[in-house]
């Protein structure tokens, strides 16, 4: 039944309405999907680039935190930055502006960034807390549930702020 009402409604089209609704209907398509997807990574805000040591200075010690990712990201990828870099910049702003905590993003996708993915051991877009003493890495963690949390916004930034806050307080360098 329904394959008739299609071709009965077919018949009243000239072939030129037919294209014209089947253009339209990529357009609108096109219009819903292309907000969802971030291609180029470059156009990411970022407050350190990857190719800064990690840092952001030659010696310093800091908390990083680092949004991870490869390439196309979808919303859901998107969405994880947002809610990592408000959750960072919202708690830790003083520790931020004395460069104590430092939030990046980083394109793992890239050639000369392929060895975030061997040393964190992921496989998809990631959110690593780390200290860095005298420039270099001694230690980090992957948040892990930050794709568990990603739909509730409360949760999810109470967790990367409270892992965040660990290693803050380790260091005894958190503003209250």
């Amino acid at each position: 039944m329904l394959s008739r009402m299609g071709t009965h409604a077919r018949k009243g089209m000239s072939k030129a309405q037919l294209a014209l609704n089947v253009i339209l209907a990529l357009i609108v398509l096109w219009l819903i999907m292309a907000p969802n997807f971030s291609q180029n990574s470059d156009d990411a805000p970022t407050s350190r680039s990857a190719d800064q040591s990690m840092a952001g200075e030659q010696g310093r010690d800091a908390v990083l935190v680092s949004y991870l990712y490869r390439g196309v990201r979808c919303a859901s990828c998107v969405r994880l930055e947002k809610f990592t870099r408000e959750a960072v910049e919202e708690r830790f702003a003083d520790d931020m502006a004395r460069g104590r905590v430092v939030f990046r993003v980083v394109n793992a996708g890239r050639k000369e960034n392929k060895h975030f993915t061997q040393t964190y051991k992921i496989y998809t877009q990631a959110v690593i807390v780390s200290d860095v003493v005298n420039g270099k890495e001694v230690r980090w963690k992957n948040l892990q549930n930050v794709w568990r949390l990603l739909y509730n916004e409360k949760a999810f930034k109470a967790y990367v702020q409270t892992e965040v806050a660990a290693y803050v307080e380790e260091r005894g360098s958190l503003q209250k």
